[in-house]
């Protein structure tokens, strides 16, 4: 795996590639656990809840016919395949869906989440060489 981080190479739904954005930061949450501590009057419990772990700030720019594509996948009820390439050439994979609010016309910027079909190993990493 590379050491390099920095903008998003190549993002995919359902075999589709889409253009990221060169300054999305996207937040992927890899770890489908919510820690926290139990106070007591001995040592603190753990307490691992269960979360979805989504990935926030997707910012994709679409044309208006792209933009028809993503709300077509955002109105999916089965879940889709779905790559995010990282700068150094790692891929996260998944399945899920994404939620897609709408896009800012300016720029035809998209904000979508990406939402993994489950909580448990939602993400499979195929680190660079």
């Amino acid at each position: 795996m590379g050491d390099g981080s920095g903008s998003i190479r190549n993002l995919t739904f359902d075999g589709l590639s889409f253009r990221v954005a060169f300054d999305a930061n996207i937040n992927l949450q890899i770890s489908p656990y919510e820690n926290e501590a139990i106070a007591s009057s001995g040592r603190s419990m753990i307490k691992k809840t269960l979360r979805s772990p989504n990935a926030e700030g997707v910012t994709v720019l679409a044309n208006p016919l792209e933009q028809e594509q993503l709300r077509s996948l955002s109105e999916r009820l089965e879940p889709f395949p779905m790559s995010v390439e990282l700068a150094d050439g790692s891929i996260y994979r998944t399945t899920g869906w994404i939620d897609y609010p709408g896009v800012e016309t300016e720029e035809n910027r998209a904000e979508l989440m990406i939402i993994p079909d489950r909580a448990i190993d939602a993400w499979s990493l195929f680190a660079a060489g």
